[in-house]
């Protein structure tokens, strides 16, 4: 089950300035190691280190025709493709293609589709959220105060 914290946004310039909302509370990072680990028991006919090396194989190749060009699908997971980004220039002849850096994006598919993966927004569906017990949540009213005798 996923976690979350309820956060104040302290932003005056936002104009959801004062107002709360759920923040993801990370549980860690799940590396090409550990999700082969876990793969490889799931009755798997492959070892845990042919799934590792498949797996890395899987992102270099994605990676390699994202920067081709290409979108690339994974089955009810998600299309990976890259798109530029630039500070935006008022001049056309003050563009400099040195200045453009790249970034990798996903947007859900088929079956994840009621999910976020990358840019795309979820509606609310598609996890089950819990309120992470380690913080001070703002729902948390202040303890009374001990009756003096």
């Amino acid at each position: 089950m996923a976690k979350f914290r309820i956060v104040k946004n302290n932003n005056r310039k936002s104009t959801a300035y004062n107002k709360y909302f759920p923040q993801r509370k990370p549980e860690g990072v799940i590396d090409t190691d550990a999700l082969a680990a876990r793969l490889a028991g799931r009755t798997s006919a492959f070892s845990e280190g042919e799934i590792r090396g498949m797996l890395i194989d899987l992102s270099d190749l994605i990676l390699e025709l994202a920067f081709q060009g290409y979108s690339v699908k994974l089955k009810d997971l998600g299309i990976f493709w890259i798109a530029p980004k630039a500070d935006g220039v008022y001049d056309v002849e003050d563009f400099d293609t040195s200045k453009i850096y790249t970034k990798l994006r996903c947007r859900a598919t088929g079956d994840s589709s009621n999910k976020i993966i990358g840019v795309t927004r979820a509606n609310g569906v598609g996890a089950t959220w819990t309120e992470d017990e380690n913080y001070n949540s703002p729902r948390t009213p202040e303890p009374e105060p001990e009756p003096e005798p």
